[in-house]
């Protein structure tokens, strides 16, 4: 949970939107960009001992044909040793895997019949993402360039999907509808 940001701004809800903007915004972010926008999402949630949002969130995000992504994300832990993120991904014929840990990066591609194919860029798997993020937006500002990832419309929806998950999460789970503006 993060405890470094001035006055513990970061646990104060009101300030920072508390974990779903924190961390879950990241996971919503890679989604939209993977899948596009889900038209629903299922969201259960932990609140927090002391009352200021959540802790912990699991939700699921529904797109068309019954295809659905899950993500969840926690603050609950006053030290994580064990930091992750991973994500895996099914295809028909495969799946492919991406883990992030402080020991281990990792992008492969495994094939049902058990082949593995190693995708990792060490280059981009060795640098943290907040730092490939921020070297991205610098250059764009030093070339005078218009960035063509993360733009404010990417970040108007990412919030449009955590406020139907806290919706949700208000009524146990139950379905909302992204509605459109």
């Amino acid at each position: 949970r993060p405890d470094w940001g001035f006055e513990n701004w970061f646990r104060n809800e009101k300030l920072s939107g508390g974990c779903m903007l924190d961390l879950q915004a990241h996971n919503i972010d890679l989604m939209n960009w993977y899948f596009g926008m889900p038209k629903y999402v299922s969201t259960v949630a932990v609140e927090r001992h002391d009352g200021e949002g959540y802790e912990s969130i699991s939700a699921n995000h529904i797109y068309d044909n019954g295809f659905y992504v899950h993500s969840w994300c926690d603050w609950g832990f006053p030290v994580n040793y064990h930091a992750v993120r991973s994500m895996r991904v099914n295809f028909e014929n495969g799946y492919i895997y991406n883990e992030r840990a402080s020991e281990r990066n990792t992008l492969v591609a495994v094939d049902n019949d058990g082949t593995v194919t190693d995708l990792t860029d060490t280059v981009i798997m060795n640098n943290s993402t907040a730092r490939n993020e921020i070297e991205y937006f610098a250059n764009c500002i030093k070339t005078n360039q218009i960035p063509r990832m993360n733009k404010p419309e990417e970040s108007k929806k990412a919030v449009r999907i955590i406020r139907a998950q806290e919706a949700s999460a208000k009524m146990n789970g139950a379905p909302v509808e992204i509605k459109e503006d």
